[in-house]
């Protein structure tokens, strides 16, 4: 099997635990967790078709025979070749130790909701990919690329710098910053981006097209309509402004201040809008953090929002203002 390995170090604190919640824990399962999710998000296409590459290009299910659903009925369940293959990639993650504890969140409320836990503040963590390749036998219509160690590799890399690991990487814990990359600006980094979402997308796709995303004005945004797909897929991405390193505690303390203003975003469709309130869903806006020669740069990932079949703020007007409101908040501070 081909092997790859990528180093990354923290820019933000990281919360990352397994079994044993008091005790620092890096797990790939996490990290193959992020590149489905961030395949998913990146590819325009409907759910059965996602679901069938997905299975092939991550690994799948695969019980044949029959079992018991718990109403004392047997059930199909698929079989190898149907949904079921095992993965043709493998990952490894490993790194340094806990350095102290704090609290999760960094606003003014110390309870039960707000858990003291061990973090890594600095150091590094290591990754590493092994691919085999996918054989023919599964059947796949790849188009117009097959994926390889390369892509596999990419994937990884944007996964880690646009979702981060550990908890609350939603809200800038435990953002990376990838050795082996270097960014001159925000804007470089905005194009390497954009290259890896196109070529994520047009690895499984139907179409005779080359992009499905555009980068404008340090912003990069699909070429297709987000609003048809009633799940989460990119909506848009862009990046604000750069910082220096000591200033990133401050602006993450503005991130929980806000999210957790009930005052400002009070109404069910406001709150949900930014993780929080009923319905409860995971965020619909990742922020994360990239690193240039610039500075530190914030990242904010647009997915849509879908409460069973309703999308909530389609036009992103309530995320824009709160991205709008942390910008002004961390230049005041």
């Amino acid at each position: 099997m081909e092997e790859r390995r990528f180093t990354c170090s923290l820019i933000t604190p990281l919360f990352s635990y397994g079994a044993y919640p008091k005790k620092m824990e890096f797990r790939a399962a996490e990290l193959k967790g992020l590149m489905r999710y961030v395949y998913r998000i990146t590819c325009p296409q409907n759910k059965k078709t996602l679901l069938k590459n997905e299975n092939i290009l991550f690994g799948g299910v695969s019980n044949s025979g029959q079992k018991d659903n718990g109403n004392g009925n047997k059930v199909s369940l698929p079989s190898e070749g149907e949904n079921g293959w095992a993965s043709p990639v493998r990952l490894r993650v490993w790194g340094g130790k806990g350095e102290g504890s704090m609290h999760l969140l960094l606003h003014d409320k110390k309870n039960g909701l707000n858990p003291f836990m061990e973090y890594m503040k600095t150091g590094n963590l290591y990754i590493s990919l092994k691919c085999r390749p996918i054989t023919a036998e599964r059947g796949y219509d790849f188009y117009p690329q097959k994926a390889d160690i390369d892509w596999y590799t990419d994937l990884a890399m944007l996964s880690v710098m646009l979702c981060g690991l550990g908890r609350r990487s939603r809200k800038g814990r435990g953002s990376l910053k990838v050795e082996e990359l270097r960014f001159v600006d925000s804007s470089e980094a905005a194009e390497w981006i954009c290259r890896v979402l196109n070529q994520t997308a047009c690895l499984c796709s139907n179409e005779n097209a080359e992009r499905f995303y555009m980068l404008s004005k340090e912003q990069i945004t699909p070429l297709f309509n987000s609003k048809i797909f009633f799940r989460p897929v990119i909506q848009k991405i862009q990046f604000g402004r750069s910082m220096n390193q000591e200033k990133v505690m401050t602006y993450l303390t503005a991130i929980d201040e806000l999210c957790h203003d009930k005052l400002k975003f009070k109404n069910p469709v406001e709150a949900a809008a930014t993780g929080r309130g009923k319905p409860r869903l995971a965020s619909p806006l990742w922020i994360s953090f990239i690193n240039t020669d610039e500075g530190v740069c914030p990242v904010y990932t647009f997915v849509n929002a879908i409460d069973r079949s309703k999308q909530i703020d389609a036009d992103c007007k309530v995320r824009d203002e709160f991205v709008d409101l942390l910008e002004k908040r961390t230049k005041r501070r």
